[in-house]
């Protein structure tokens, strides 16, 4: 029994099923007949080699017995009505002869005996030959037109041995001609030396017409051998065809079934990989709105605290700042499995990111004993084509990993050129504990470190460094890290970034020349702040403490609906996941009012804890203005409000 061969499986074939093995078999079909047309051919030219090396080996013979004839002055047979003088030989002298008993005896040349026995041999097996010449001395033996040509041909190229043709006879017959010269040799010119021959000329040649039916018998058993086996093939193919139809039909039925069962795995998987990047999402969501209420309330206390207390506050912010930072490597691995982040590509300069990274890091770096340097290749175009966003992660993560695991020494920062295509290189080289050559390929994987990093300060998750090489990656670039144990390491990334215009610093979008006016009389702005959380709103309230600012609060986006009917406000601070009504619904009912009304649209900021990027492209594309994630700096968060204000009081002013 053959695996998958059974009654069942008939039974469920479907018409397209059996268009395959139609195809395969008129595929086989056609390649069996041409092999069988092909096969003819070859043993139709198998014949005419045949017919070819018969007749050479004729002609061989005749030959053999001629230069024998020759070698001995020719033979001397008795005279009979079959064997008559050759009365061409008249000249030669001692042609007849008596025995002393009376018996006559004549000469026979080598010609005149080759003539006898191809004239025996035609009666006998029908073969055709003949002595030809272009000057003979017997007029039987005058060339026909086709010996003529070939002894021109022979006359013009002594080094032709013979010549062979296949041509049609007088009866309408396919024949082999074969013809091969004849060569002077010393025993010749006793009977053709007053021809003027002289040792070695061509004097003529000897031709033979062989019919090809001659061998037609052998060739039909070739046929009827050739046809038998190309239909023997051709039974056992398609009995073949038929069964492994059969067992393709079931084991095909097998591995579509085995194909929905991992389908279906694969979609539990997906939606298990969704669910997860939607609990990373939702739980950076939320961690962002306390961390948002600690950093701020942080950045409110250190601004009338003593040295003592304002280094602790330090301390809390920097540790909040460090939770922080583990939120958003933990929303990124999510996204990078996920959805694969898109890039968003400006212009930028390497010189001032580079710097800014370095700034950042130098106010976590609290040890004296650890220096950060910065070094470029002179005259590299520093502004290049690429998403800041995440090459400012990619460098931070890099330079937070050195400053981690450098105890004393020096962090350094590079940047240059490499390459004919320009290739921008980015090293970031400490002198820190190292890492095991063994543990090295260790290193980007996720929340992988390497053995001595573990008890390490700040060992972290172990998650920067594999979201770094996903982010080099995306944007189509190569790292590389080198590293001695006890001596330091060193991160090389390579990226190709188009180079591209420094971009202008401010343009004024109206007409005119534009007025600065100073932050220090800004506009008092009528704010509504709208955010379920009660934290959030007396942190707002402790931002905005000390300036002409007045704030009404709302809950949910309902309630915004409402205030917002009742009071002209100059900005709106809305949180976009509330109860009851979220963000951007709210929103859209407020630009519905401004539109019922003939009212200018108002200013609504988003003050939310979305950070992803398409999350962003919603929010601003549902009417919002402006996006501010959480967590907020107060000092950033009044610069943002001045800024607003004197644009506010500049719009007043015309």
């Amino acid at each position: 029994m053959i695996k998958g061969f059974n009654i069942k499986t008939l039974r469920k074939f479907k018409f397209k099923e059996i268009i395959t093995p139609i195809v395969v078999l008129s595929i086989w079909t056609i390649f069996l007949a041409i092999s069988f047309w092909y096969n003819l051919v070859k043993v139709d030219e198998s014949r005419e080699t045949i017919v070819e090396v018969a007749a050479r080996e004729m002609i061989k013979k005749d030959i053999v017995y001629r230069s024998w004839n020759a070698s001995h002055g020719g033979v001397y047979v008795a005279v009979t009505k079959n064997t008559l003088p050759n009365k061409y030989l008249n000249k030669v002298k001692d042609r007849d002869i008596t025995t002393t008993d009376g018996k006559e005896f004549t000469l026979m040349n080598p010609a005149w005996m080759t003539r006898l026995t191809m004239k025996r041999y035609k009666d006998l097996y029908g073969v055709e030959s003949k002595i030809t010449s272009l000057r003979p001395v017997n007029p039987s033996n005058v060339a026909d037109e086709w010996e003529k040509k070939k002894l021109i041909i022979f006359d013009l190229n002594p080094k032709e041995k013979d010549l062979s043709e296949i041509t049609i006879n007088k009866n309408g017959e396919k024949v082999m001609r074969y013809i091969r010269p004849l060569i002077t040799q010393k025993s010749c010119l006793k009977c053709h030396e007053d021809q003027g021959y002289r040792v070695g000329d061509i004097r003529g040649a000897i031709s033979l017409s062989l019919k090809m039916n001659t061998f037609n018998e052998n060739i039909s058993e070739s046929y009827y051998t050739l046809l038998f086996s190309h239909f023997i093939f051709w039974i056992v193919g398609l009995i073949g065809l038929g069964v492994g139809s059969v067992v393709f039909c079931g084991r095909r039925r097998a591995l579509e079934l085995n194909r929905a069962k991992l389908l279906k795995a694969k979609l539990r998987a997906e939606r298990a990989n969704f669910a997860k990047g939607q609990l990373l999402s939702s739980v950076s969501h939320e961690m962002r709105t306390p961390l948002s209420v600690i950093i701020g309330i942080a950045d409110v206390l250190s601004e009338n605290a003593d040295s003592q207390n304002r280094s602790n506050i330090s301390l809390l912010k920097r540790n909040a700042l460090v939770l922080k930072k583990l939120v958003s490597d933990l929303l990124d691995m999510g996204r990078i499995d996920i959805y694969s982040l898109q890039l968003k590509l400006t212009s930028v300069d390497l010189h001032l990111l580079i710097e800014s990274v370095i700034a950042s890091i130098d106010t976590i770096n609290s040890n004296n004993d650890i220096q950060i340097r910065y070094i470029f290749e002179s005259g590299i175009h520093s502004i290049r084509v690429v998403d800041e966003l995440r090459l400012r992660q990619i460098l931070t993560n890099l330079t937070n990993n050195a400053l981690k695991f450098t105890e004393r020494g020096m962090i350094t920062v590079r940047l240059y050129c490499e390459g004919e295509g320009g290739q921008v290189i980015f090293e970031v080289e400490d002198t820190g504990i190292g890492i095991e050559n063994r543990n090295i390929d260790k290193v980007f994987e996720p929340f992988e470190q390497e053995a001595a990093f573990l008890t390490h300060k700040r060992s972290g998750i172990g998650l920067g460094l594999f979201i770094t090489k996903q982010l080099v990656e995306l944007m189509g670039g190569i790292i590389i890290l080198r590293s001695t144990k006890g001596v330091g390491t060193c991160f090389r990334i390579s990226l190709d970034l188009p180079t591209a215009e420094k971009e202008v610093a401010m343009k004024p979008s109206g007409k005119g020349v534009p007025i600065l006016i100073s932050d220090e009389v800004p506009t008092s702005l009528n704010i509504l702040l709208v955010d379920d959380s009660a934290d959030i709103i007396e942190l707002v309230k402790l931002f905005l403490m000390g300036t002409k600012h007045r704030l009404t609060t709302a809950t949910n986006g309902k309630e915004a609906t409402i205030e917002n009917e009742k009071n002209n406000f100059d900005l709106i601070l809305m949180d976009i996941q509330m109860p009851i009504m979220d963000g951007l619904t709210a929103t859209k009912i407020i630009r519905e009012q401004e539109k019922s009304k003939g009212e200018p649209p108002v200013e609504i900021w988003a003050l939310t804890a979305h950070v992803d990027t398409d999350e962003v492209k919603g929010i601003l594309s549902g009417g919002i203005n402006r996006v501010i994630q959480k967590p907020v700096h107060k000092s950033k968060f009044r610069a943002e409000l001045n800024e607003f204000s004197s644009k506010a009081r500049y719009r007043q002013l015309f």
